[in-house]
């Protein structure tokens, strides 16, 4: 039994809450069944029917229940109750027991599927409880069967009534008429509709109730159990079944699995089996071999000693036969003692010769000798030339002590220069000047310079070609050995020589180690994309190509460093990192931080006026006078110091004429940082469009017959700010084509093709060369026809004709054509041409051009005269 909802007083069955839980209630019906399994004690309570008399006493008629009452009972003492007459209490009538109509009725309306609802929830939980199991078709049939069977139990249950233990036979009672008979059949509706029963009947009518539901519920838990266990055994048997046929298909496998084993193990021994046969049968063959070469071994060896035999017979009889030719050979060794004593005659008469010889090669040694006083002579003349090649020596090394002195006061020159102008920025004109000498006095001192190279190079050759003149020496000494003495004492002061030519040598060095030490504290080494080293100078003097190729390669470095620009008037400062410029100053007039903020309109002129005593201050203090006066909110600061720091730079880029400096130092504390939020080279190429005036671009390009040629760059032409059509033209330089060709073939305004031209040309991307101008004789020709077939198209020909144009052509396209036919045919490149009828008919064309122009310019008048010539 479980009671769901929550428990009730006096039942101690397991309690399931709503709503329910499959899970939990499958495990409590299971917990329950494996209790019952255990031998706990289950009961089946009936209810038989009693003697009501003796179970109920008698009350007195009449007479209604407390809780009924109006007010409370009198009290009666115990005295007054003895005395009191009590009647007689009269039995209460028992009920018959209901039909069994009535019973089957109500126990199918009380509780109708009740059986099968738990039959059918005790079957899920079984078979939730169950594991799952493979499909197999007996156990599909097996289960088949036992859902048959509880069907066929199930309706034969229904079918049956109740069995109810008959009660105790009791005296007959009248019954009412409106009583319930057999023949009649009780529902829900008719006992409602009934008269209410005594309460004691009522009571009894529900302990039957009660007695059947528990008795139908019992009698469903039994079969139910039956019914599970049968099906419990069943699986059992099933998963034995199951167990067996895994065991089995396991011992099948296994067999498989060593039959496979066996096999392929039997198939590597019949592999092993071949493999030692072959090997067998080899090693077979190579031991015949080796026998049978035993044998031809032996067989020679018989063969050689056969043979050692014969020619040892071959030597004794030859033996034999020089035993017999000693005689014959003594008759022959007298001859030959006659034939020595020939040749010691004939030797005798070469060693005459040879003394002859001697006597000759004495008079080639005199005359080696008189050859050794001219070499004398000569040596005497090479002391000369090397004392004086030693005193140019000398004069050389003077000259390189005064250009070392001379270094040395440049370079302490040069340390008080930088000095002073760090120390008096506002003395720039002083200081430039100053810088101007110094740079003069270092122009010399570098030409110097430059010369002391060059003797010293001069020097050095002279060095190596006395060296090749040693070496000549040396070998004409080796080949004079009376004079050897005087070659090695030559040779010796021949190395002192070289000893001092090598201190002068590393002299030099060092002048040179100097040089370049002073060469690098003028010139910066940045390394640009791809591994490519450049030198900057730290300062110089530039026009604006020049300032944007430094700024440029700064960029592209991603240099660390300050850059002062001095103009007339001021100094501005730049700092970059990372190729970022990340903060300005200026003391300009005009360029301070309260400038910026006046134009911006963050403050008035008033509010100026009372800062006009910061104008000199640093942008620092100037920043911080706006906001301890609430001229400005502390969220305005940082864009003001961004717009300051990159209008400082936009003014600085734009200047014709700069002179830079270059230090690697980082913006001290005092410095307001604020990283400019546009690139730095975008900055730059709208700067140089805005310096380069528009009357100058065509003068700066060379001319529109200069060439222009591309360069290698690692800038980005879309980053620079340059339009699709610019871009498009600078992708067409090629060497060949010249500027007035790109700008004609790009589409654009001229000023607009010379200015991207020049931007791209100072920003290092393209270089100009200066073109050759046409020729009358190889142009003019050409012009002289071009004229004459014009002249002829538009006698006859329509306005849309004479431009050149479609019929559908629009405003703009009269005006570009108009404009450049007018310039190919205007009369005055005509003037001075032999034939004067060229210039009348460059007149009458230019007048139809500019009548076709002013009759199409207007958009109804171009499309009424269009509709007229299509009708």
């Amino acid at each position: 039994m479980v009671q769901l909802g929550e428990a009730v007083p006096g039942f101690a069955w397991p309690v399931e809450p709503l709503p329910l839980d499959s899970e939990h209630l499958t495990k409590t019906i299971d917990a329950n069944i494996r209790s019952v399994d255990a031998g706990s004690q289950w009961a089946v309570y009936e209810t038989t029917s009693q003697d009501t008399a003796a179970e109920h006493p008698p009350l007195p008629e009449n007479d209604e229940p407390d809780a009924w009452r109006a007010t409370s009972p009198q009290e009666v003492t115990a005295d007054e109750a003895a005395g009191q007459e009590v009647p007689e209490p009269e039995p209460i009538p028992v009920p018959t027991p209901p039909a069994r109509g009535v019973s089957d009725a109500l126990e199918e309306k009380l509780f109708g599927d009740l059986a099968a609802d738990v039959e059918a929830s005790a079957l899920q939980s079984v078979e939730s409880s169950l594991p799952p199991m493979r499909d197999d078709e007996e156990l599909q049939r097996l289960e088949d069967e036992v859902r048959a069977e509880a069907q066929r139990r199930r309706q034969s249950r229904e079918a049956q009534a109740v069995t109810v233990k008959p009660a105790p036979p009791t005296p007959p009672t009248p019954v009412p008429a409106t009583t319930l008979t057999d023949e009649t059949e009780s529902t829900f509706e008719d006992l409602s509709e009934a008269p209410a029963l005594p309460p004691s009947r009522a009571a009894a009518v529900l302990s039957r109730a009660e007695q059947m539901v528990l008795e139908g519920r019992a009698q469903s838990d039994a079969e139910l159990r039956t019914e599970e266990a049968d099906a419990r055994e069943r699986l059992e048997r099933e998963n034995a079944t199951l167990r067996r046929a895994e065991h089995a298909e396991d011992l099948v496998r296994r067999e498989r699995e060593a039959r496979s084993l066996l096999e392929e193990e039997s198939v590597a021994l019949r592999d092993e089996v071949k493999q030692l046969t072959t090997e067998l049968a080899a090693e077979r063959d190579a031991s015949d071999r080796r026998v049978r070469e035993e044998e031809e071994r032996a067989s020679a060896a018989a063969r050689a000693h056969r043979e050692l035999e014969e020619q040892l017979s071959t030597l004794r009889d030859e033996l034999a036969r020089e035993r017999s030719a000693g005689a014959e050979t003594q008759s022959t060794s007298h001859a030959e003692v006659e034939r020595l004593r020939a040749e010691l005659a004939a030797i005798q008469e070469l060693r005459t010769g040879i003394e002859a010889s001697l006597q000759s090669a004495q008079a080639d040694l005199e005359r080696l000798r008189s050859e050794a006083h001219t070499a004398q002579g000569e040596l005497e003349t090479l002391k000369t030339e090397h004392e004086t090649q030693t005193r140019q020596r000398e004069e050389a090394e003077r000259a390189l002590a005064e250009a070392r002195a001379q270094l040395e006061i440049q370079e302490r020159h040069l340390a008080e220069t930088r000095q002073a102008r760090d120390e008096a920025q506002r003395e720039m004109l002083a200081s430039e000047e100053l810088r101007e000498r110094l740079q003069t006095q270092l122009n010399e001192t570098n030409g110097r310079v430059e010369g002391l190279t060059a003797d010293v190079t001069s020097a050095s050759e002279l060095l190596e070609e006395t060296a090749r003149e040693r070496d000549g020496l040396r070998a004409k000494l080796a080949a004079l050995e009376p004079v050897k003495d005087l070659a090695e004492k030559v040779s010796t002061e021949l190395d002192e020589e070289k000893k001092r030519n090598e201190v002068l040598a590393a002299t030099v060095e060092l002048a040179s180690e100097k040089v370049k030490q002073l060469e690098a504290r003028e010139i910066m080494p940045v390394s640009l994309p791809g591994n490519r080293a450049v030198g900057l100078s730290r300062h110089d003097t530039v026009g604006l190509d020049g300032l944007a190729r430094v700024v440029s390669q700064l960029v592209l470095a991603s240099v660390e460093a300050k850059l002062e620009l001095g103009v007339p008037g001021g100094i501005r400062t730049l700092w970059f990192k990372r190729g970022q410029i990340i903060a300005a100053e200026s003391n300009i007039d005009h360029e301070s931080l309260l400038t910026r903020a006046r134009r911006d309109g963050l403050i008035d002129g008033k509010q100026e006026g009372e800062l006009r005593m910061l104008r000199g201050a640093p942008p620092r203090e100037q920043l911080e006078a706006l906001k301890a006066r609430s001229f400005i909110r502390d969220i305005e600061s940082v864009p003001l110091v961004q717009r300051y720091t990159e209008q400082v730079a936009l003014d600085a880029f734009t200047e014709e004429i700069t002179q830079y400096r270059l230090v690697d130092e980082t913006p001290p504390p005092a410095t307001l940082l604020a990283t400019v939020p546009r690139p730095t080279l975008p900055m730059l190429a709208e700067s140089l469009r805005r310096a380069i005036a528009p009357d100058v671009l065509l003068e700066k390009l060379g001319g529109g017959e200069a060439v222009a040629t591309a360069n290698e760059s690692e800038l980005d032409l879309r980053a620079l700010g340059f339009s699709e059509r610019e871009r498009k033209m600078l992708s067409w330089v090629d060497g060949e084509a010249s500027v007035e060709d790109l700008s004609l073939a790009s589409g654009l305004k001229p000023d607009a093709a010379f200015r991207a031209l020049l931007v791209a040309r100072y920003l290092g991307l393209i270089d100009v060369k200066p073109g050759t101008r046409k020729t009358e004789s190889t142009s003019g020709q050409l012009d002289v026809n071009r004229l004459e077939a014009k002249y002829d198209e538009v006698q006859d020909a329509d306005y849309f004709t004479i431009l050149g144009l479609p019929r559908v052509a629009g405003g703009e396209d009269v005006k570009r054509a108009f404009t450049r036919l007018s310039q190919e045919f205007d009369p005055l490149r005509y003037s001075g041409h032999p034939d004067p009828s060229l210039q009348q008919r460059a007149q009458t064309v230019a007048r139809l051009l500019e009548e076709a122009a002013r009759a199409l310019e207007d958009d109804r008048r171009r499309a009424e005269y269009a509709r007229h010539l299509l009708d």
